[in-house]
């Protein structure tokens, strides 16, 4: 009698090591499948669990990490930050580090930025253990990086086109009226007197027309554009350099000629 009593709980014995073993097992190659690091440590610090993704980013082996504490994944001083916070209110609660960005050391000592969410593991009230994922952002950071690039030069093309649009449309809306300027100073001066009062005055204007001319055909070849400094902080195109930026073989010298001297006042 007491042998049969005890047969029927040996197999359910069995069964239950069987499930608890298959149950470990599963939870095993779900922790060596994820992409992300996973490292679990003891409250004393020392790490007990060290995944393939962990090797993968950090460069230490399993068997090489596992005893060697977590201090030494991170950048000095870190791993008791990341603790202070894991505890604190302000971050996911005690006991949980939500998602944030920090570097971790791999073995070479190279540091590399991660996005880290961690966890206190509790027995019976007392902390036992703390969990950690780490998700390598060196790639995102790469493409964020190509990404703003991208976008600087479509701006930088966007503003070069539109400062085109500006000069092209500015130039041809000058011209108009500087023509007729300078049509009716050169018909005042063959008009006047050799020795008019009046001469003077109008060849200044013709000049300072003849200036003002060049200037705009000078903004009508602008394709690209540097700034200067100019009054209280403020900047403005620069246009003998914007010239030579958009035609290489424009000559600045035969634009510095034509503004030599200072403009003369009637």
């Amino acid at each position: 009698m007491d042998g049969g009593d005890d047969n029927p709980k040996e197999p359910r014995s069995r069964t239950h090591l069987r499930e608890l073993a298959q149950a470990r097992d599963f939870l095993t190659k779900v922790i060596e499948a994820s992409p992300d690091a996973i490292v679990a440590a003891e409250c004393t610090g020392d790490i007990v669990l060290f995944n393939g993704a962990a090797e993968a980013i950090l460069g230490w082996s399993a068997d090489e990490a596992v005893g060697m504490h977590v201090r030494n994944l991170y950048p000095p001083g870190d791993a008791e930050r990341i603790m202070e916070m894991l505890r604190s209110q302000e971050h996911g609660g005690p006991g949980r580090l939500v998602s944030r960005r920090e570097v971790v050391c791999s073995k070479d000592g190279r540091q590399i930025p991660v996005e880290i969410s961690a966890g206190i593991v509790y027995e019976d009230g007392r902390e036992k253990a703390t969990v950690g994922i780490f998700t390598d952002l060196r790639q995102r950071l790469a493409m964020e990086e190509r990404l703003e690039e991208a976008t600087a030069s479509l701006e930088r093309t966007r503003r070069k086109a539109l400062l085109a649009e500006l000069a092209g449309a500015a130039a041809h809306e000058l011209n108009q009226p500087l023509t007729s300027l300078l049509g009716y100073a050169e018909f005042v001066a063959e008009r006047l007197a050799e020795d008019s009062t009046l001469q003077r005055p109008v060849q200044i204007i013709m000049r300072e027309g003849q200036r003002i001319a060049e200037i705009v055909r000078k903004i009508g070849r602008i394709t690209s554009y540097r700034t200067k400094e100019y009054v209280a902080g403020a900047k403005i195109v620069d246009l003998d350099a914007s010239l030579f930026d958009s035609d290489p073989d424009f000559d600045p010298s035969l634009w510095l000629d034509s503004e030599q001297g200072e403009s003369e006042e009637p």
